[in-house]
């Protein structure tokens, strides 16, 4: 099992199928405009060209909605360094992934129906696919020296903030606003190097999905702070991390497994985007100095059911099956077709033939391991937000 990417790959994907001591918080804000660069809340990207349509199988084309394709993520720390007004996140929100579509360069905010534009993408690095990892060691130490951060260049004129807050996918609040200070500015690690001079050090973070959640540290790398107990989600991917004692910035989220996570540290983006010397990045990168409240960002699960009531709507014919029923149909068909395999193993005689099951099988093991991943996700997240079959 490995860490997970946590950007939300796209809204299609789920529309069709903790409070603790917190860091010097504010009071409800004076009058001001509203913040759309905001840390903790929502940003999406939408592909260059969104696809019209999404294979169903069985030759089946379902009519989507453009924002349906759009990337979603959660933002992070913005700021000014060198005259240029920036947000940064993860690299793997802004990268282009090769099983999505082309990614627009037009970086946007959910708010009400609409979709504002806030800046562009910037610089990114895009963290390890895995593709020449073979032996757990191997993904230890990718997994311990990759980076995964990402810069979105502000528009002029953005309102923004340096408060960090959240609604969880469902709307709700999860605290006051915090106010974030600086960058914690650590010493730069070797590759290879992992050190525990942060442990026991805590940490909270705040995402478009799951909302604020707090955490310990247990260690760091060099493109790595690792927590226990923060549970990101899919989207909540390129959301701010600090520490509540100060309102330090720590970094972005990267990756998790369960309570284990892994943030991007923060002062390394700037390191490695701005050639910053390490311990420096504080006089060179200076955090919003406004303490505006944040927009009212369209909460993930409202956005969600709007584009599956624009699916129904499009798609009229379409039999559309509860997150439960969809997963009990791939389960069926994946267990229909290891039958199958496995008859047509019993009656193999020669390599050409064995080739060709092992190509056979190869294909259907990719393709129930897409669907169950996919109808999985959704069952769970139904049954979560008690959306699932009332049986």
């Amino acid at each position: 099992m490995s860490f997970r990417r946590l950007r939300t790959a796209t809204l299609a994907v789920l529309a069709t199928a903790l409070i603790a001591p917190l860091a010097p918080t504010v009071n409800a804000a004076h009058a001001a405009e509203p913040a759309l660069a905001a840390p903790g809340g929502a940003f999406r990207v939408f592909a260059q060209d969104p696809p019209k349509h999404l294979p169903a199988g069985g030759g089946v084309n379902v009519v989507i909605p453009p924002e349906a394709s759009a990337a979603a993520c959660s933002q992070g720390p913005n700021g000014t360094i060198r005259g240029q007004r920036v947000m940064l996140t993860a690299g793997h929100c802004l990268a282009e992934d090769k099983d999505s579509p082309k990614m627009g360069e037009r970086v946007t905010v959910p708010i009400g129906r609409q979709y504002l534009p806030i800046g562009t993408r910037g610089k990114v690095h895009k963290p390890t696919d895995y593709e020449n990892t073979f032996w757990p060691h191997e993904f230890f130490w990718d997994t311990i020296n990759t980076d995964d951060w990402g810069i979105v260049q502000l528009h002029d004129g953005v309102p923004a903030t340096s408060l960090s807050q959240s609604r969880d996918a469902d709307g709700r609040t999860h605290g006051a606003p915090v106010h974030l200070r600086s960058i914690r500015d650590r010493s730069t690690l070797p590759h290879n190097t992992f050190s525990t001079d942060n442990f026991g050090e805590p940490i909270c973070k705040d995402g478009a999905t799951s909302g604020r959640s707090c955490g310990t540290q247990i260690g760091r790398s060099r493109n790595g702070v690792y927590s226990w107990g923060l549970y990101y989600q899919f989207g909540d991917s390129g959301g701010i991390n600090y520490d509540p004692t100060d309102g330090a910035v720590v970094g972005v989220t990267s990756m998790g497994l369960g309570p284990l996570g892994k943030a991007q540290p923060a002062d390394r983006i700037i390191e490695t985007a701005y050639g910053v010397p390490d311990g420096q990045v504080n006089k060179e990168f200076k955090l919003e100095d406004s303490t505006a409240p944040h927009a009212n960002f369209t909460p993930l699960n409202t956005e969600q059911q709007r584009i599956t009531d624009t699916v129904k709507q499009e798609n009229p014919d379409l039999p559309m099956y509860t997150p439960e029923e969809a997963w009990n149909k791939a389960v069926d068909a994946a267990q229909t077709d290891a039958a199958i395999v496995a008859d047509r193993a019993g009656k193999v005689r020669t390599i050409d033939e064995a080739q060709k099951l092992a190509d056979t099988a190869a294909f259907a093991a990719n393709h129930h391991a897409a669907q169950l991943s996919a109808t999985g996700t959704n069952y769970a997240i139904s049954n979560l937000a008690g959306l699932g079959s009332s049986n």
